[in-house]
C-alpha cells in the first residue's frame, strides 16, 4: 500500500486500515462503492495524495471507527499541508521564471488574448500566437525597438491579418521584463506595424512561457538576428 505518509488523513486512513484489518476494497465497499476500479482508484488516490473523493468522504470516519472530529482535524491539517507545499512550488517556479527571463512577442487578438485548447495546440495555431525575442539586455534601445518590429512585421506577414480560431490580428505585445506580481509581465502594446501604440501595461502571463523549445515558431530565425543585431549596438 503507497501512502504519502507525512500527511494527517494519509496517516489515519493507513493506521486505521492497519488496526482493523482493512483492505482498500473493504474500506471503499464500506463507503458505499459499487464498483471495485471506483472504488479502489478513490482509495488510492486519497492514500498517494491526500485529497478525498466526495462519494468517499461522508462514510469514512464510521468506517475507520474514528470521530467525526479527528477526522475533520486531520483534514483540515492536510490541506494546510498541501496549501503551503504548493505555495513554495509555485514560488519556485517564478523565482526560475525570473532568473531565466527571455522576452517576447505575444499577438493580440480583436476578441481578446488567446488560450490554449486542444484544438488549437494539436494543430499548432497556439504556439504561432507568439515569438521569443533576443535575450541579450546589452543592446541599445534602437536595436532592441528594431528587433522587435522584425520580428512582429514577419510574425503578422506569416500568419496576418487573421488566424484560425483567435481572429482578426490586431496588434501584439511585446513582453520586456516579469511584472510586479507573481503571473505577471510588464509588456509594450504595439500595433501590427511594431509601433507603440499605448502606455506599458501589466500582462497575465501566458500558459506557454515554462515550456520553451528550440521549435518554437520564428525561434531559429531569432537566434541568426540575434547575432546580427550585435553589430548595430
Amino acid at each position: 500500500m503507497s501512502t504519502h505518509a507525512d500527511l494527517p488523513i494519509c496517516h489515519l486512513l493507513a493506521s486505521r486500515m492497519i488496526e482493523l484489518d482493512l483492505s482498500e476494497w473493504d474500506l471503499a465497499k464500506a463507503c458505499g462503492y459499487k464498483s471495485v476500479a471506483g472504488g479502489l482508484k478513490a482509495v488510492r488516490s486519497t492514500l498517494q495524495t491526500g485529497g478525498i473523493h466526495p462519494f468517499l468522504r461522508p462514510g469514512l470516519p464510521a468506517a475507520l471507527g474514528v470521530d467525526q472530529e479527528e477526522f475533520d482535524r486531520a483534514v483540515a491539517e492536510t490541506k494546510c499541508i498541501l496549501a503551503a507545499r504548493a505555495a513554495e512550488a509555485a514560488d519556485r517556479v517564478e523565482r526560475r521564471y525570473r532568473e531565466e527571463f527571455c522576452p517576447y512577442i505575444w499577438t493580440r487578438f480583436e476578441h481578446g488574448s488567446p488560450q490554449p485548447n486542444t484544438m488549437t495546440v494539436l494543430g499548432g495555431v497556439y504556439a504561432a500566437t507568439y515569438a521569443f525575442l533576443p535575450r541579450a539586455r546589452s543592446h541599445s534601445a534602437a536595436a532592441r525597438d528594431h528587433t522587435c518590429r522584425d520580428v512582429l512585421q514577419r510574425h503578422f506577414r506569416q500568419w496576418g491579418p487573421s488566424m484560425p480560431v483567435y481572429g482578426l490580428i490586431v496588434g501584439y505585445h511585446e513582453v520586456i521584463e516579469p511584472g510586479p506580481v507573481t503571473g505577471t509581465d510588464l509588456a509594450v502594446p504595439r500595433d501590427t506595424k511594431g509601433n507603440v501604440v499605448d502606455a506599458n501595461r501589466s500582462i497575465e502571463r501566458p500558459h506557454f512561457l515554462l515550456t520553451r523549445k528550440s521549435s518554437d515558431p520564428l525561434s531559429s530565425w531569432i537566434n541568426d538576428l540575434d547575432q546580427q543585431i550585435r553589430s548595430r549596438v
